[in-house]
């Protein structure tokens, strides 16, 4: 698969999973910033 193949499917992958999870992850708060790795090596992410 070519580079930009990976990068399209990690973001889609990336708020799938977002969208999922986002009461988990706000959890009450707002203004919450986001920072997705793209490399898909940032082991601390749980989902």
């Amino acid at each position: 698969a070519s580079g930009l193949t990976v990068l399209v499917y990690t973001v889609i992958k990336a708020q799938r999973r977002t969208k999922i999870n986002i009461d988990k992850v706000l959890a009450g708060r707002t203004g919450v910033k986001f920072f997705f790795p793209l490399c898909g090596k940032a082991v601390d992410m749980k989902w």
